[in-house]
């Protein structure tokens, strides 16, 4: 039942081809349009570690499916810091015509993938509204992720919460949190992530101060995190301000 509305609401937009999807992740469609997803020349290489590779095949996913999507204007989430690194999650097609989901990160400026899997029916629905998207928020907030011990643990993490997050991202397209992610923009990234870091400090929080600082950060949609370097850099601006006045 769900499937036939999909395909209608698919033919309507005029790209009859999506329906494969929702009858066998595996398949391709020679008939394709090609204009939407022949290869780009000038594509961004994805690094994968044997480590990923391992986390890719337990999915059935190649690492040249998996740089494909990123490559074809997916749309994404972004998660929260870990270790001083952003997680996206992105939903984008391969040039066979499959639908996926990617987890992956940027170190040293590089695209890194974590692991991939076959996209849920909410991550199809959010890729099939993709056209009807709400204007962009300028700043998505990020979802909170736990801290792993090693890469397999994350990966598995990624698929065991999938649904979760196929139908978070479906809410996000519909509100205007989640974002196409265009060559541009991952380029964009991969060159901010090459310059110098800002300086990491330690600070020793009262329990009562942190734990108020995530009350308010909640209410705000904010990590915790950056909301804490928002409110030091307004009160030093403010004190700073002040100085001069006197």
């Amino acid at each position: 039942m769900e499937t036939a509305a999909l395909s209608r609401r698919i033919v309507d937009g005029g790209i009859d081809w999506l329906p494969l999807y929702f009858r066998d992740t595996r398949c391709t469609a020679p008939h394709l349009p090609q204009k939407r997803l022949r290869g780009i020349p000038e594509r961004i290489y994805v690094a994968i570690q044997d480590r990923a590779v391992a986390n890719l095949d337990a999915h059935k996913v190649t690492p040249a499916e998996f740089e494909q999507v990123l490559n074809n204007d997916p749309v994404e989430l972004t998660f929260e810091l870990i270790d001083n690194e952003q997680r996206y999650r992105s939903v984008g097609l391969t040039n066979g015509g499959r639908l996926l989901s990617v987890a992956w990160t940027i170190r040293k400026g590089k695209v890194r993938a974590i692991t991939a899997f076959p996209a849920s029916v909410s991550d199809r629905r959010a890729f099939l509204e993709r056209p009807k998207m709400k204007k962009q928020l300028e700043e998505q907030p990020k979802r909170v992720i736990p801290a792993f011990a090693t890469e397999a643990e994350e990966a598995e993490w990624w698929y065991k919460n999938h649904n979760i997050h196929g139908k978070q991202l479906l809410a996000a397209v519909k509100n205007g949190e989640a974002h196409v992610l265009t060559k541009e923009k991952l380029r964009e990234r991969i060159a901010a992530s090459k310059k110098t870091p800002a300086p990491t400090v330690a600070l020793r929080i009262p329990a009562a101060d942190l734990a108020l600082a995530r009350k308010q950060a909640e209410q705000k949609g904010l990590p915790y995190q950056t909301y804490i370097k928002s409110l030091l850099h307004e009160t030093l601006t403010e004190r700073e301000k002040r100085k001069v006045g006197w």
